[in-house]
């Protein structure tokens, strides 16, 4: 997988991430012009979930979703092709998640992170998940979609 870097701009979520990619066959699929997303931060996960089932009602469902280690963020795609990343911190405190970014194993190797079904992930926390026992189960495959996307990420 080619490398990711983070370029952090202050101790909030307020980063960079600059993606190398292989080269791109002139039919493919995936947009590689321009800005890749951008992302909205809420306060909480409870918060992120409560968007999502409004949204979903409304009937936008996200593209896909990813449990990123660090943050649980649900892509929105816009008619032009850009992505808008809703998330939550999963530290709840973001110099824990610097320090998840900068020195875990885990991130070191998956900082694209784990895809997981929203509408299951959403019902699980209704019924009364806590939390910290739902992300380990996401992060551990316990919520994959069927089938998985092709973000057009390599191999």
């Amino acid at each position: 997988m080619p490398p990711t870097r983070f370029v952090a701009i202050d101790a909030t979520s307020t980063a960079t991430a600059i993606n190398a990619k292989k080269e791109v066959e002139p039919a493919s699929p995936v947009h590689e012009e321009g800005a890749s997303h951008c992302a909205f931060e809420y306060s909480s996960f409870a918060e992120l979930m409560s968007t999502y089932d409004r949204l979903r009602q409304s009937g936008v469902e996200p593209a896909f979703s990813l449990d990123h280690g660090m943050t649980m963020s649900l892509y929105y795609k816009d008619p032009d092709g850009n992505f808008v990343e809703l998330q939550s911190d999963n530290f709840s405190d973001w110099k824990l998640s610097g320090e998840y970014v900068r020195g875990s194993p885990q991130f070191a190797a998956n900082p694209i992170g784990v895809f997981f079904d929203p509408a299951r992930v959403y019902e699980t926390f209704k019924s009364g998940t806590d939390f910290e026992t739902l992300e380990k189960a996401v992060y551990a495959g316990a919520f994959l979609p069927d089938p998985i996307p092709n973000i057009g990420l390599p191999g």
